[in-house]
């Protein structure tokens, strides 16, 4: 194509993967492709004409070729039920929307004049999207394609990147030769290989906070940036390369651990101070990570209100705003803390230990009903196989016969009787012994729920033990201080402390009301965790017991299909042979 024979006419070349070959605009992606060719480039290639690709000097640069190869005349679209089927067929293939929906993975929309990405819901096994070439403005409506890993928004009119942030599997996305002036909205983005941002207008003010942008994305290998007015920073390169260390391929060209070892030795301050924030922060993430495990574990045992009942306490208590500033009350508030604590360390134990036991408990029923159902489907699946090869034979022999008549399957149809029977026996032995189980195991699981409601009021009467205790330490204070305050001896105090002193009744009233306040969330949290434990409870019988009568059902279901089948082949066999005796006789007339 000669250069300036139109918009980004200059970058048109065809492309190559796996072997195929066609006509792309989007050369920016590493070989014409999101995602570049993940073997070596033989030394010193940079996408030259070799690799089917443009060369690097004849790519579009800043300021030429900014705008999606489009018909100006030709009417702007919307991703519709017609053109994703018009896309298909384009590929040779006869399908309808209900199937496309449940099977596409690709996508292919390249130009199609489209300016707004819509009516993509129900493709959620999609994983490649192209979508190049078009003139949409925004992204939007994606959030629901989780599993797409192959993003191609190039040469379209994009000016922000946003709405990627549940599409955590992308591996490729390329935004090359759109309006975007600030890379943002990719941080979920962790498992991006290849990221294509050529020819936008991302200005050299805008490098540092990219490179450190990207350094969070750990899986990145191929980054393309040129065409970019920050390309024309003096230390551009040395910069990502210094920052980017993982990179296997810069701007068309591959990256040599030399030229990084350059580029880090020039930035090495910068580096190391970059590099100890990171500790820290992985350090904070690690301590996270192990919260939040321990929290998923304690929210599973029901045990989560040791992580909020102190809190929960002292939540919205006013009154204990103005009685923390009484001298002497830090020291009772602290001796309070330390008490709930321990008592929420030795409850967590052993309420942990009863949680293990009663998983225990029903592992051990779920293996023991798991056996007997193996047990019973390998028996009544011989019962069956040797039926039908009983019934094989049978047939084999009626079909060589000239003639049958109904009494000749009268014996093929009582054994299919008698073969129901057995099966219908066998479920009923299995769901008799699955009702002693389910009876051993409950009576062994309410044990457990017994001990554990024991538990739960034993701690929560001990929460409130502490807290009569705290108040009444608070109550000898006030006392005091109030005499105090009756010799107007209160000089040493603060301003907040002499405040609530000045009036006996009103000081009083604080205590009594932050421990109403206190003892009401104590009572409010034992009664959300005895419902929570009671709905544990029935969720798991519940769920067993329904889990069985959808087998059971499911299994008579299967018995009697199986029986109407049999039967009716059976006697259609007979109806055949009569059929064709019929026709016999009627030729004889």
């Amino acid at each position: 194509v000669a250069p300036g024979s139109g918009r980004g006419a200059e970058a048109l070349a065809p492309c190559q993967r796996g072997g195929r070959s066609s006509p792309r605009h989007n050369l920016e992606s590493f070989g014409g492709v999101v995602g570049a060719p993940r073997a070596p480039l033989a030394e010193g290639l940079l996408w030259g004409s070799r690799s089917g690709v443009v060369r690097r000097d004849s790519l579009a640069r800043p300021g030429k070729t900014k705008m999606p190869l489009v018909n100006p005349k030709e009417e702007r679209a919307v991703i519709d039920d017609a053109l994703i089927l018009a896309s298909k067929e384009d590929e040779g293939e006869e399908v309808n929307m209900m199937r496309l929906m449940v099977e596409m993975q690709t996508l292919k929309l390249s130009y199609k004049n489209i300016f707004k990405i819509a009516n993509l819901n129900g493709f959620t096994n999609m994983t490649k999207l192209c979508l190049d070439n078009n003139v949409i403005e925004e992204i939007v409506n994606l959030d629901h394609l989780v599993n797409l890993t192959w993003l191609d928004l190039s040469f379209n009119n994009i000016t922000e990147i946003k709405g990627l942030d549940t599409l955590t599997k992308l591996t490729d996305l390329s935004l090359y030769n759109n309006q975007i002036t600030k890379v943002e909205g990719i941080d979920n983005l962790v498992n991006l290989e290849c990221f294509s941002i050529g020819n936008n207008h991302l200005t050299v003010d805008q490098l540092h906070p990219l490179v450190l942008k990207l350094r969070n994305l750990r899986q990145l290998k191929l980054l393309n940036l040129e065409g970019n007015p920050m390309c024309d920073e003096g230390d551009y390169r040395m910069t990502v390369l210094a920052y980017l260390d993982g990179l296997k391929y810069l701007d068309y060209g591959m990256v040599h651990q030399p030229d990084v070892l350059a580029a880090k030795d020039q930035f090495q301050d910068e580096l190391l101070d970059i590099e100890e924030k990171e500790a820290l922060r992985h350090e904070v993430e690690q301590r996270n990570e192990a919260a939040r495990e321990v929290s998923a574990t304690l929210s599973a045992a029901n045990l989560s209100v040791v992580e909020t009942v102190f809190n929960s306490m002292f939540q919205d208590d006013t009154d204990h705003q103005k009685i923390k500033h009484l001298p002497g009350h830090a020291a009772i508030f602290e001796k309070f803390q330390s008490g709930v604590a321990n008592l929420c360390d030795d409850y967590k134990v052993k309420g942990l230990e009863q949680h293990e036991s009663r998983q225990t408990e029903f592992d051990l029923f779920t293996q023991a009903v798991a056996e007997i159902r193996t047990a019973n489907s390998t028996r009544a699946t011989s019962m069956v196989e040797d039926f039908l090869n009983y019934k094989k034979g049978i047939v084999r022999d009626l079909e060589a016969r000239d003639e049958v008549k109904e009494r000749d399957v009268v014996g093929s149809l009582r054994k299919l009787e008698d073969l129901v029977q057995e099966l219908m026996d066998l479920e009923i032995r299995h769901v008799d012994l699955f009702d002693q189980l389910f009876t051993e195991f409950e009576s062994k699981f309410d044990l457990v729920a017994s001990a554990r409601s024991e538990l739960q009021r034993e701690f929560f009467d001990s929460a409130k033990d502490l807290e009569d205790t705290y108040t009444k330490q608070v109550v000898s204070l006030a006392t005091e201080l109030l005499e105090k305050a009756a010799n107007d001896d209160m000089d040493d105090l603060r301003e907040e402390a002499q405040t609530l002193l000045i009036d006996r009744d009103t000081c009083m009233t604080a205590v009594t009301s932050s421990h109403d306040n206190h003892v009401s969330k104590l009572f409010k949290g034992m009664d959300n965790a005895e419902s929570a434990e009671q709905s544990y409870i029935k969720k798991i019988k519940e769920g067993v017991a329904e889990e069985e009568l959808e087998r059971n059902r499911g299994r008579v279901m299967e018995i009697h299909t199986f029986k109407r089948a049999t039967s009716e082949q059976l006697r259609a066999l007979i109806h055949e042979r009569r059929t064709n005796e019929d026709d016999e006789d009627g030729g004889y007339l």
